[in-house]
């Protein structure tokens, strides 16, 4: 779900959902079960904006259409989604393809592949790009911002061709939907096959998509990532609201080098 990052001074909003359901129409379709840390009025400025895809828990117009100072913000996102921006008043708009980077506020973003979907109308399927996100500060932190996704062999292909990362941010709910979601065993996986050296699992405390209940989700995360190896203090199981400062750069090479300039 929504995360506020802080990389090398800038601050980066991903998936703005403020909404209490996840669905074109209020009182249908899932609906939050936890309010937000802040209510937008007390999120502090905004640089960057990002948004993975076009489900409505991801892609919240409402909350897009909110942000104060959308003229100094820009938006990163992936094909066809720039217009919900550009009809809001944000000062940049830029859209990518996989594997395309920009630099904006100082900070590379590159649109790396997902395995998912993306559909805002009935019958208007995949008529959008998603993505995972990688996120490269000056310092050299790196962070893998996942969205929703399967597993599958294109994440070691992530790491093959574009480094490791410091940290990488997993999505561990939905997963009743195969083909579009990880199971927390599987997220596990993934974040180890993108090289992530830290672990934090998302998308299983806000809403209920059908994947049991949240409480197990984390507890599953965290067994798995036990029986992989991963040290018990690089697993985040961050509280909603909760704040920790980013790892320390491992000091990998930029991602910026491997992936093609957004047009």
């Amino acid at each position: 779900m929504s995360v506020l990052l802080k990389v090398d001074g800038r601050t980066i909003l991903a998936d703005p959902w403020w909404s209490n359901y996840g669905s074109p129409v209020p009182g249908f379709g899932p609906r939050r079960y936890v309010p937000p840390a802040l209510a937008i009025e007390e999120l502090p400025p905004i640089d960057v904006v990002i948004v993975s895809h076009s489900h409505y828990d991801h892609l919240d117009v409402n909350a897009i259409g909110r942000l104060p100072r959308r003229e100094r913000i820009t938006a990163v996102v992936p094909l066809g989604l720039g217009g919900f921006f550009r009809e809001r008043g944000y000062g940049t708009v830029v859209e990518l393809d996989w594997e395309q980077s920009t630099t904006a506020a100082g900070i590379v973003f590159t649109a790396l592949p997902a395995i998912h979907f993306s559909q805002r109308r009935p019958f208007k399927i995949n008529d959008t790009l998603w993505a995972a996100f990688a996120i490269e500060g000056s310092s050299g932190i790196r962070v893998y911002f996942g969205c929703d996704s399967d597993y599958g062999p294109v994440h070691a292909e992530v790491s093959r061709r574009f480094g490791s990362f410091d940290i990488a941010l997993l999505s561990i709910g939905g997963f009743h939907n195969a083909g579009v979601h990880c199971t927390p065993e599987d997220c596990v996986r993934l974040g180890r096959d993108v090289g992530a050296r830290v672990l934090v699992p998302l998308h299983w405390g806000t809403i209920y998509l059908g994947e049991g209940p949240p409480e197990n989700l984390l507890e599953r995360f965290v067994s798995a990532a036990r029986a992989e190896g991963v040290r018990e203090q690089d697993v985040w199981s961050m509280r909603i609201g909760e704040t920790r400062a980013l790892p320390e750069p491992s000091g990998e090479r930029s991602l910026a080098k491997s992936a093609k300039n957004a047009k």
